[in-house]
């Protein structure tokens, strides 16, 4: 358990291991594409019709082109002849189940069109697997309680949080509660390694064993792991979106529900996605892309990990669920602005430049997330809220900031029982400025632990090292407001 954590944890269910034998020989991978014997039912009038890349079309756009016209035939929208097949007709009809796209790993996939129709539903497939795509960072991740909530994720497989790592030379083994079971990893898969000092290392995995990986190459780092350091184990399918005609923009919307699983995606600008009257769901996938970022459009019902290298934006009218979430590197952050409450339960954000940006009335819940070596946690402005029972601060610059009119909350989620006020307690621990307000703005806590940091608060403008200098509910001079009821400096232990 990691020094950080005040708290005592349990693993809450058992997990049948599964046994398989490390054997670190040539790499040899055979690929069947497309999958052989497909259910020959898959494409009746009850479920989505199956397309496969390449296959059933050459590349991606071919199949993104042929569903946008089958849907505009049968939505007689203008400019779509039913006559004028495009060789679509023959490989595809209109289905009101929608349609699932199969990405092979034997390619690089290309997304350079825009879709914006009426489909009902859209599911893009490539690598889907529960250890791909989750960020395993060292003393990260305070996933305790997120089988009370949802189990879309298999915890027995991807394992869960708070995780510890160790490096031996080309092997690293991964604790948890429970530890994730690496035996479905193949020869060839591809990892990334996020050390402390901002740099990343790639590796191959030759083989895999439990809770051990072993790669081809040496990872550069001592065995003793950071804290903040880690991995992601990225899909082995590619797919970069990139639009050809050099907008600064990409659009790639349907109506109803849009979902991406599998995928390392590469953005090369600012793609506008998801499902402007109903659901989205991202899944085991990487987010990649310095000059891109994410817009989510619709209502987010993820429940399984991904990783973000980039910026994350959810506008107005999005909003939704979004669990286990991870966000590396100053490229990475959550910006919400005029968004309805939405959840962003046991986040992980490692060394953002700004980890949660609220602006506009944004309203966030980051429900036992981890914050750890940002240079601002988080910053809500122009009216914004971020709930923030359970979360930990560690190594920041600032954890929190809130300004012109904006507030922090991290009341008990269940009642005020002992034992759940001291479950939702929020931690800021080695942080150059914990807390800071500016601007009628307002921290209400219930139980605060404060430890190691060089400044406990600031409030407009005046300045408390030691948090308990301050009288709790204390009105500063542009009507700024920190309440807690027990505010506790804790030695942690070595």
């Amino acid at each position: 358990m990691s020094k950080y954590n005040h708290f005592e944890s349990k693993c809450r269910r058992g997990c049948k291991p599964q046994k398989c034998y490390c054997k670190p020989k040539k790499c040899k991978r055979r690929i069947v594409w497309p999958p052989d014997n497909p259910d020959e039912e898959q494409n009746h009038v009850h479920a989505p019709t199956h397309i496969y890349v390449p296959g059933t079309f050459k590349n991606f756009d071919q199949a993104v082109a042929a569903v946008d016209w089958v849907q505009n035939v049968h939505d007689q929208v203008p400019g779509y002849d039913p006559d004028e097949s495009c060789d679509y007709s023959e490989r595809i009809s209109y289905n009101p189940m929608g349609y699932v796209i199969h990405l092979a790993p034997t390619q690089d996939h290309v997304g350079s069109i825009d879709m914006s129709n009426d489909v009902s539903y859209l599911r893009v497939e490539g690598d889907v697997s529960p250890v791909k795509g989750v960020g395993y960072f060292h003393g990260l991740a305070n996933w305790g309680d997120y089988t009370d909530f949802s189990e879309e994720y298999n915890v027995c497989i991807g394992g869960a949080g708070v995780f510890s790592l160790n490096v031996d030379c080309d092997t690293i083994t991964v604790e948890g509660c429970p530890s994730p079971n690496y035996n479905s990893l193949k020869c060839g898969d591809k990892l990334t390694f996020f050390h402390k000092n901002g740099k990343t290392t790639k590796h191959t995995v030759k083989c895999a064993e439990d809770n051990s990986i072993t790669v081809y190459d040496s990872i550069p780092i001592c065995k003793c792991v950071q804290m903040g350091e880690g991995f992601v184990i990225r899909p082995n399918v590619n797919l970069k979106m990139c639009p050809k005609n050099g907008c600064k923009n990409q659009k790639f919307q349907i109506e109803h529900r849009m979902e991406f699983a599998g995928l390392n995606l590469t953005l090369n600008s600012r793609l506008i996605w998801g499902a402007n009257a109903g659901h989205t769901d991202l899944s085991y996938s990487v987010v990649d892309g310095k000059c891109g970022s994410l817009v989510q459009v619709g209502k987010m019902d993820w429940n399984v990990p991904n990783t973000f290298l980039t910026n994350m934006t959810i506008n107005s009218g999005s909003h939704g669920t979004a669990m286990l979430q991870t966000f590396v590197g100053c490229n990475a952050n959550l910006v919400a602005q005029s968004n309805p409450p939405t959840q962003f339960w046991f986040g992980v954000f490692v060394r953002n430049q700004t980890s949660v940006n609220l602006i506009n009335d944004a309203h966030i819940d980051t429900f036992s997330s981890d914050f750890y070596g940002s240079a601002t946690a988080s910053h809500v402005q122009a009216g914004s809220k971020h709930a923030i029972s359970k979360c930990r601060f560690i190594d920041c610059a600032v954890g929190t900031y809130a300004e012109q009119n904006s507030h922090f909350s991290a009341l008990p989620m269940f009642g005020t029982s002992e034992n759940n006020i001291n479950d939702m307690a929020v931690q800021f621990i080695n942080n150059e400025l914990a807390i800071k307000l500016d601007t009628n703005s307002h921290h209400a806590m219930e139980k605060i632990y404060v430890v190691g940091n060089t400044v406990d608060l600031e409030i407009d403008g005046v300045i408390y090292a030691d948090i308990n200098t301050y009288a709790s509910a204390s009105t500063g001079v542009k009507n700024s407001v920190s309440y807690y009821s027990i505010a506790l400096t804790v030695i942690v232990p070595p």
